[in-house]
């Protein structure tokens, strides 16, 4: 490839990076954790070290320390709240430029953004396209990096999946339902011929955060309220398959999946109501990182339907996401040096890089 393209997806759990750099082919990928919490508060909280390996980056006269490693560990009360407002908030761009530093890059001719569809939805993408394209400084245990953006694209996070996993010709002239199933939020989005239905998409504020304590809660009440249950713990019983021993009782794992189902119910009901009927969408992806919770309260709401789910589903969006927009590219130049791509995005685009 001739040029340097990068997709990024910032959920509620983790920041997901897809891009490919100046003569390489396949993309690569990269991960992690969506927290940017000041860097004075890490300095006191977690001392000089965690400074060393966190990207650094100013914005609004406020430094933030975000740690790029999958393992990173930092309190639950660093976790964003990813509402329809948060991608004009300061920590959002420090995750974003956070991005962008992982790629090694000094300039990314096409940045693609997948924001929440609460954004996208009505139409609130204009200035914040405006705030992309320009320069983004950051900095690495004393090493700056400015990164150069020329281009910026935005899409909604959930519109990535089923481009990851057909082909755009598949997709075009059909309807497609596609799940979400994330951290917080499961997240749907109707598309008919690649375009967002905005009356019959939209979002249930129960993810997977939200089933694993209310499992653990469950768990809680059944023994009267004489144990407490570590959420974590639930989570590696359920993706292990393992028993659970709890005050020395021994709970099945699918007597957790009985609780699991009646819990997500919920989420299935609020997506059925949503879409009406799913006879309209012969189409069904579901993805993110809590599908194995939702799967089977999905696939009992919608019992005529094959539902489909994707390879390594974390990474499905940005993957998209990424795909998607490298192939527009190469559809409308010969020369991946010429690019008459999204028209508002290219008159916004920085002189720089002309």
């Amino acid at each position: 490839m001739s040029m340097t393209v990068c997709a990024v997806d910032i959920g509620h759990g983790y920041t997901k990076i897809s891009y490919c750099c100046r003569g390489e082919i396949q993309p690569r990928y990269a991960i992690f954790p969506s927290r940017a919490p000041t860097s004075g508060a890490m300095y006191f909280t977690h001392g000089a070290t965690f400074l060393r390996t966190s990207v650094i980056t100013e914005v609004g006269g406020v430094e933030y320390a975000v740690g790029t490693s999958s393992e990173a560990t930092l309190p639950i009360s660093y976790f964003p709240c990813l509402d329809e407002h948060f991608y004009d908030s300061s920590e959002y761009i420090a995750l974003l430029r956070a991005a962008l530093h992982l790629t090694g890059q000094q300039t990314i001719d096409h940045l693609i953004v997948g924001l929440p569809l609460s954004t996208v939805k009505f139409g609130k993408c204009s200035e914040f396209k405006q705030r992309l394209i320009g320069q983004h400084e950051t900095s690495m245990n004393g090493i700056a990096r400015r990164t150069n953006i020329c281009n910026a694209l935005l899409a909604p996070q959930t519109a990535g999946t089923p481009l990851s996993r057909c082909n755009t010709a598949m997709l075009e002239g059909n309807r497609v339902l596609t799940i979400d199933t994330g951290y917080r939020n499961v997240t749907w989005l109707a598309t008919e011929d690649l375009r967002l239905i905005p009356a019959r998409s939209g979002s249930y504020p129960v993810g997977m955060y939200s089933l694993i304590v209310g499992l653990a809660g469950q768990i809680e009440y059944m023994h009267n309220g004489s144990v407490v249950v570590d959420p974590s713990i639930i989570d590696e019983v359920l993706r292990k398959g393992r028993t659970l021993e709890i005050d020395k009782n021994i709970i099945q794992a699918d007597q957790l999946s009985r609780l699991l189902l009646a819990l997500s119910k919920n989420a299935a009901n609020a997506v059925a109501a949503s879409i009406e009927t799913d006879a309209d969408f012969p189409t069904i992806v579901m993805t993110g990182g809590a599908v194995h919770y939702f799967l089977p309260a999905f696939k009992e709401k919608f019992p005529d339907r094959q539902i489909h789910t994707v390879y390594n589903p974390i990474y499905a969006n940005v993957r998209g996401l990424y795909k998607h927009t490298a192939a527009t590219l190469r559809s409308h130049s010969e020369s991946f040096d010429t690019l008459p791509t999204d028209h508002s995005a290219h008159s916004e685009s920085d002189p720089e890089c002309q």
